[in-house]
């Protein structure tokens, strides 16, 4: 049962402790757990505890397990102090965690009532009132702090988003224009194949034309001298007369073999001309 306790030093009405366990534990040691209000911006040093028995006095300093022993609104504070259980029955403690802030403390392990100002305070209500405000002011900071994470990470969220979409962007206007520039280049590679064939086929008609021309010059110079060719072939000679056989070298050819064989040269030579010049130009 929590135990709200007073200030014994002045000037500080606004600073409140709210005891919830003052007593000895198993491993030798005096704990105090309470709630510190209104000690906003405020400093502590290391807690002091003052203990009065039946015969002898005690001035304890906190462990340093808790150090630095900050004091948070309405968050449970600790501080642990050795003790050995002195002379005798502890009657009396004062805690003191600052030259201006000391609390008197009940005896160790007493519950119940509640230590400090009486019920006739008139600044008794106005405390408590106090206190609640502390709880719900630190209540409201939490829930703003965990409301503006919140919101830091949706627009963490938001920025990722926003981000990841214009790099989607940028890699998709990428890859358009990858596809644009192979589209020209393979249109323009078929312009110039077209070009090449249509080019060749042009060269091939004009090789036909003159291969046909060739042809026909052959075939009108080989119509001119068909009539000379027959002109000029030998006419049999009729068959000689018998004679009487003389025995001696044989006779000489005549002039007219000898030219007949000339010309059939001269148009086999010619054949073979027309026939080459055909054969280049096919």
């Amino acid at each position: 049962m929590s135990t709200e306790l007073q200030l014994t030093a002045a000037g500080t009405k606004a600073v409140l402790f709210e005891l919830d366990r003052f007593e000895p534990t198993e491993d030798g040691r005096l704990e105090v757990r309470g709630r510190w209000s209104g000690v906003r911006g405020r400093r502590f040093v290391r807690p002091t505890l003052t203990t009065a028995g039946e015969h002898s006095k005690q001035r304890l300093l906190a462990d340093l397990e808790h150090k630095p022993w900050l004091a948070e609104e309405g968050e449970e504070w600790v501080a642990a102090f050795p003790w050995d259980g002195g002379n005798g029955e502890l009657a009396a403690a004062s805690l003191a965690v600052a030259p201006d802030i000391e609390v008197e403390l009940p005896a160790p392990g007493a519950g119940g009532g509640k230590h400090g100002p009486s019920a006739s305070d008139p600044h008794r209500a106005l405390r408590e009132r106090e206190l609640e405000l502390v709880r719900l002011r630190r209540a409201l900071e939490r829930s703003e702090a965990a409301l503006q994470a919140a919101d830091s990470e949706h627009n963490e969220t938001v920025a990722a988003a926003a981000r990841e979409r214009q790099a989607w962007k940028a890699e998709w206007a990428a890859r358009r224009d990858s596809l644009a520039k192979q589209a020209r280049r393979l249109e323009q590679q078929l312009a110039q194949a077209l070009a090449e064939r249509d080019a060749a086929l042009a060269e091939r008609d004009v090789a036909l034309a003159e291969r046909d021309a060739a042809l026909a010059e052959r075939d009108a110079a080989l119509a001119e001298r068909a009539p000379a060719l027959a002109e000029r072939a030998p006419v049999p000679a009729p068959p000689p007369m018998e004679a009487p056989v003389a025995v001696g070298p044989p006779p000489r050819r005549t002039e007219t073999h000898w030219f007949a064989r000339a010309m059939a040269l001269a148009v086999l030579a010619t054949a073979l001309v027309a026939l080459a010049i055909v054969l280049r130009l096919s």
